[in-house]
C-alpha cells in the first residue's frame, strides 16, 4: 500500500488551524470543567458520541445505542466504580469540539482525531484507535488516481468537522465541495450521483457504504495516518489523567482491541503502540 504525503504540510495544517479556531468560537462561553473527584462524587460520566457513525456509534433495531464508542465508555464507567452510570449524549461531527469545550459533555468521542491545531482548543487523552484515511469513490465517476481529484469535474461529498476537508483545501483547491452534517446523508448524496469522490477513512465507513447498492471503489493511496482519542475540556487534568490510566489499562488487557474485533469484524490495519509513559 503506498503512503502519500503532501509536499505542502503547512497548507493542511493552516486550514485546519482556520476550523478550528471557528469551531471555538461557534458555542456559549465555557463552564468550569469537571475534574474527576466532582465526576465520582456525581458517580455520572457524560460521554458525546456520534450515533450516526456505525459501527462506532448506533442505534439498533431495538432503540438501543450500541457500537466500539459505547463499549468503551461503559467500560470507562466500570472502572470508575460500583454505581457509577455513563450518560451518552447524541451529537454530530461539528458538534464534538463545541460541547465538550463548553463542558455540555465530559469526555467527547466520535472518531475525535488529534490534530496540532485541535489541541490549541481542547485536551486529548491517549489513542484509542487508528486510522487510515484515502479517497472514497465509485466505479466510473471518473476517480482513478490522486491525479484525478484536483480538477473542476471534482465533486467531493463530506461531513462537516471532518479531518478531510482542510485535506482537501490544502490539496484540491480546484474541485467543488458540498457539506453535510452527518455520515448517511453524505454517503446517501454520494451514491445517487450527486459527488463523486470523498476524502475520509473508510474502514469507519465500511457499514454505511454496505447499505447503498452501488460499486465502491477505495484508492489505495493512504493521504494521511491519525490516532483518534478521546477529547477533554482545555485544562480539565484530571479527568483527562485519569482517562489515560483507564485507557492504558484497556489496551494492556487486550479490551480495547477485542473491542475493535467485535465491532469492525477484523484487526486495526495498525495497532496504536501504546506506552506507560504519557
Amino acid at each position: 500500500m503506498r503512503t502519500w504525503f503532501t509536499s505542502n504540510r503547512r497548507r493542511l495544517f493552516t486550514a485546519t488551524a482556520a476550523t478550528a479556531a471557528v469551531l471555538a468560537t461557534t458555542g456559549s462561553r465555557p463552564s468550569s470543567a469537571r475534574p474527576i473527584d466532582q465526576v465520582v462524587q456525581t458517580k455520572r460520566l457524560r460521554i458525546g458520541v456520534n450515533p450516526t457513525l456505525a459501527p462506532l456509534a448506533r442505534i439498533n433495531d431495538r432503540n438501543q445505542l450500541e457500537g466500539f464508542d459505547v463499549d468503551i465508555g461503559n467500560e470507562l464507567g466500570r472502572i470508575l466504580g460500583e454505581g457509577a452510570q455513563v450518560e451518552f449524549v447524541h451529537l454530530g461531527s461539528p458538534d464534538r469540539i463545541p460541547f465538550v469545550s463548553t463542558g455540555r459533555v465530559d469526555l467527547v468521542m466520535g472518531a475525535m482525531t488529534r490534530t496540532p491545531a485541535r489541541a490549541l482548543v481542547i485536551d486529548y487523552t491517549v489513542p484509542i484507535s487508528t486510522q487510515a484515511m484515502t479517497v472514497i469513490t465509485i466505479e466510473g465517476r471518473g476517480i482513478n488516481a490522486l491525479a484525478d481529484l484536483n480538477r473542476p469535474t471534482t465533486q467531493f461529498i463530506m461531513v462537516r468537522g471532518t479531518i478531510g476537508v482542510p485535506w482537501i483545501q490544502a490539496n484540491a483547491p480546484l474541485a467543488r465541495v458540498t457539506l453535510l452534517d452527518n455520515y448517511p446523508d453524505a454517503m446517501r448524496a454520494l451514491a445517487q450521483g450527486r459527488g463523486n469522490a470523498m476524502v475520509d477513512v473508510a474502514d469507519g465507513l465500511r457499514v454505511q457504504m454496505a447499505s447503498q447498492n452501488v460499486a465502491w471503489k477505495v484508492l489505495p493511496d493512504v493521504l494521511a495516518a491519525f490516532y483518534p482519542c478521546i477529547g477533554v475540556q482545555k485544562g480539565n487534568f484530571t479527568l483527562r489523567d485519569w482517562t489515560n490510566v483507564a485507557l492504558f489499562d484497556m489496551h494492556a488487557s487486550g479490551f480495547i482491541n477485542a473491542t475493535w474485533e467485535k465491532w469492525y469484524g477484523g484487526p486495526m490495519t495498525r495497532p496504536v503502540p501504546f506506552t506507560p509513559y504519557f
